[in-house]
């Protein structure tokens, strides 16, 4: 599998096409942070540039995926924590 395939995959379960604005779409290159933050979707940066980073070539295509997965469930880990702390603190807000 190729990164363009796997961006691919990730394009066509983020829904608003945001996501394919994110790489080359013939090389599957991802462009610049620079240039990414002016298309303005921070979760799609996200997304892209997680599965570029753990992306390896050498991996069979059920690896890949595996790897890809594991990084989407670690961002949601992470955003469920966020969640939560920002939960705890408005909780706080008028207490005592």
């Amino acid at each position: 599998m190729t990164l363009k395939q796997l961006l691919d995959i990730a394009t066509s379960g983020y829904g608003d096409g945001t996501l394919e604005m994110m790489y080359n779409q013939k090389t599957g290159k991802t462009f610049a942070p620079s240039t990414q933050i002016r298309k303005g979707d921070g979760l799609a940066m996200f997304v892209v540039n997680e599965l570029a980073d753990t992306f390896s070539p050498e991996l069979t295509d059920e690896l890949t995926l595996t790897a890809a997965i594991d990084a989407m469930e670690g961002g949601i880990r992470d955003l469920q924590d966020v969640i939560e702390a920002m939960e705890k603190a408005k909780n706080k807000i008028g207490e005592p």
